[in-house]
C-alpha cells in the first residue's frame, strides 16, 4: 500500500508541474548495471586518488641530487597518467549519469503501474540523488555578477537571457522540493526513519538554492526593469 501512495503521489506531483512526459518502459537491467558500473567507477577513481596521494615530488631533489630528480621526474610522469584516467572515469560517469536522469520520469512512471517492484524503488532512490547532485551544480549570477552600473544594450541582453535561463533552473528546484516533500511524507506513514531523515536534507539543501536563485532573478529583474 505504501508504494502504491509513493509512486501516485509522486506521479501527481510531476503531472501538476507539467514536467512528466509520456515515455516507454524503462529497461531496469539496464538501469542496474549503469548504476553498478558508475559506482565501480567511483570506487576506482578513489583508489586512484589514493595512489596519486602517495606519488609525493622531492621538492629538496637539487640540481646535482640526480636520484632524487629522476624519481620526481618518474612520480610526475605517473602522476599524470594517473590523472588522465581519473579524468576519462569522471567523463564516463557524467555520461552515464545523463542516461539515468533520462530515465527518471519512465522509472517513476512505471512505478505508478508496479508498486510493488522494490527493484524500481531502489532506482529511483538512486536517480533522485543524482537529480539532486545536478541541481547543487546550478549556479545564479550574485548581486557583484550583476553589475548593475552597466547599462549597454549587450549587458541587458545578457542579463534577460540569464533571467530566464535561471527561471528554468529554478522550476526544476522547486519541482524537485515538491517532490521530496511528497516522498517524505509517504515515508512517515511507513515510519522510515532514514529515509525522512535524507528527504530532510534534500529538502533543506534545494530549500538554500531556491533562496539563492530567487534573490539573483530580484538583483537582474532590478537592473533590466
Amino acid at each position: 500500500m505504501i508504494k502504491r501512495l509513493l509512486a501516485v503521489s509522486i506521479m501527481l506531483v510531476l503531472l501538476n508541474s507539467g514536467t512528466l512526459l509520456a515515455g516507454g518502459r524503462p529497461d531496469l537491467a539496464m538501469l542496474k548495471e549503469n548504476i553498478s558500473k558508475m559506482e565501480a567507477n567511483k570506487q576506482k577513481a578513489a583508489g586512484l586518488m589514493n595512489m596519486l596521494n602517495g606519488l609525493k615530488i622531492d621538492a629538496g631533489a637539487g640540481m646535482w641530487n640526480f636520484l632524487g630528480r629522476n624519481g620526481n621526474e618518474k612520480n610526475i610522469q605517473k602522476r599524470n597518467l594517473i590523472l588522465r584516467e581519473i579524468s576519462k572515469i569522471n567523463v564516463e560517469n557524467e555520461n552515464i549519469s545523463k542516461l539515468l536522469l533520462d530515465s527518471r520520469e519512465a522509472v517513476i512512471m512505471e512505478m505508478g503501474k508496479n508498486p510493488a517492484n522494490s527493484e524500481y524503488i531502489a532506482v529511483l532512490d538512486y536517480l533522485d540523488s543524482l537529480a539532486v547532485k545536478e541541481a547543487s551544480g546550478f549556479e545564479f549570477l550574485s548581486e557583484s555578477d550583476i553589475n548593475s552600473s552597466d547599462k549597454s544594450t549587450e549587458h541587458i541582453k545578457f542579463l534577460s537571457y540569464k533571467l530566464d535561463m535561471q527561471a528554468q533552473k529554478l522550476r526544476k528546484v522547486e519541482t524537485l522540493i515538491n517532490y521530496f516533500i511528497t516522498k517524505k511524507k509517504a515515508y512517515q506513514k511507513a515510519n522510515k526513519g532514514q529515509a525522512i531523515v535524507v528527504m530532510d536534507e534534500y529538502i533543506k539543501n534545494l530549500g538554500n538554492l531556491k533562496v539563492i536563485g530567487s534573490q539573483s532573478q530580484e538583483y537582474i529583474s532590478k537592473v533590466i526593469k
